[in-house]
Order: structure tokens, then sequence, then C-alpha cells
């Protein structure tokens, strides 16, 4: 999922495992993760200036995390 600076996976639920994720036929945490810095190593950053709601939503409360973090 782009966020204007990179792509990055969707939110997950922590407490599920990557036993469970292969259960479903879902990469590891650590894959999916790997993908991600591959497509934005790999691939434009799509213009996020016409990202629906739901996504600018999920843009905020991302950077609002980060600056956390930081």
């Amino acid at each position: 999922m782009p966020d204007g600076k990179r792509q990055r996976i969707w939110d997950v639920d922590p407490t599920t495992s990557d036993a469970e994720r292969a259960e479903w036929d879902v990469p590891s945490l650590a894959e999916m993760e790997r993908r991600a810095e591959e497509v934005t190593r790999t691939e434009a950053m799509p213009p996020m200036g016409d990202a629906p709601e739901w996504l600018k939503d999920a843009l905020l409360r991302w950077r609002a995390e980060d600056e956390k973090r930081a």
C-alpha cells in the first residue's frame, strides 16, 4: 500500500502468527515487508492527491504513528 513515501503493508493483527498466515496461504510478515521494500525501490510512487478517503484517513494515522516513533 503506498503511503506517499514508501510501500507498506496494511495494518495487521499483531497476534496473528506466521504459522496462521501459512495456513491461509499468506506470506510471513517478514516476506510481506521484504516485498514492500522491493516495490518501494522498483516502482514509482503513485500520486496520492486523488487517493480515496479511506486511504487518506490511513495516511494521517500512519504519519501520526511514525511521528510518535521518531
